[in-house]
């Protein structure tokens, strides 16, 4: 369910279902540090980040709460306090060291593993974002704006903005300075936005829409680039269903873009020509 990888690339670190969370090395291909799976046996691991300098490693999910593990010190397990029962974002500000966490309760605490479980008694609003600033001892503090589960998180390379879209769109770009909303989307403009990716100048980001909402049996996905005001600069349609995650390359140029289908494309989102695909066979 979950995968991160360091800043330096040579880690990688998964999660979900299993009774471990689990560092490997990308240049041995073993595991570097494990750890048991926070919260009950049903629990899930929903997403992972690495802080900037690697050392650190945030979860979240079904059951687990938020925490920050220290891949050098196994033993070492921060519990945020937090009262929230599914979180399906963490992410750490590459710059700063803040960790987000974006809060889903609203689909019902344990949503995950059954669908029927009813929400519990919530002392936040639905969609509220936690931020701790390191060292993360002292409570968070909040970005209020969306009013559904939010579902992916995106900081700018500088630290200073931060990109949130809930389950069914509102997206929402941040001043995490002034902690207060720079730009608000039209709900209606992403639909089930898993994954935001920001460039790494900062100024544009890019998220999955729909082609044709009217057609949801078909559900085939566009990429829409936008900029930090709001306005949409690109937009490239992939024939794909569901794009699930999304990357810019380092030097910003080139845009990766994975589906549940099993295909793995390199856009130049500038020109908006595929430049390859890559497609796992073992996808049904």
């Amino acid at each position: 369910n979950a995968l991160a990888i360091g800043c330096d690339g040579k880690q990688i670190a998964t999660g979900g279902t299993g009774e471990k969370i689990q560092v490997w090395s990308t240049e041995s291909g073993k595991i570097a540090a494990e750890f048991a799976k926070p919260g009950p046996g049903d629990s899930i691991v929903a997403s992972l980040s690495f802080s900037p300098n690697g050392e650190l490693l945030a979860y979240g999910g079904d059951k687990t709460g938020v925490g920050i593990l220290s891949v050098t010190q196994p033993d070492h397990v921060v519990q945020l306090g937090l009262s929230c029962e599914l979180v399906f974002a963490v992410r750490f500000d590459p710059a700063k060291g803040r960790l987000a966490a974006g809060c889903s309760d609203d689909l019902g605490a344990g949503r995950l593993v059954d669908p029927d479980a009813p929400a519990k008694a919530s002392d936040h609003a639905p969609g509220t974002i936690f931020v701790w600033d390191a060292p993360y001892d002292a409570p968070p503090w909040t970005l209020v704006g969306h009013d559904r589960a939010v579902f992916p998180l995106a900081f700018s390379q500088d630290g200073g903005t931060l990109v949130s879209a809930h389950i069914v769109g509102g997206t929402r770009i941040w001043d995490v300075e002034k902690r207060v909303v720079r730009t608000s989307l039209k709900p209606d403009e992403f639909v089930l936005s898993l994954s935001i990716a920001v460039s790494p100048d900062g100024k544009i980001f890019a998220a999955p829409e729909e082609v044709d909402p009217k057609e949801r049996d078909r559900q085939v996905d566009a990429i829409a680039i936008w900029d930090m005001d709001g306005n949409k600069t690109a937009r490239m349609p992939t024939e794909h269903t569901c794009i699930s995650c999304l990357a810019f390359a380092p030097d910003g140029n080139g845009l990766y873009v994975g589906c549940y289908d099993g295909t793995l494309e390199l856009w130049d989102w500038q020109k908006g020509i595929l430049v390859e695909s890559f497609i796992d066979p073992e996808v049904k």
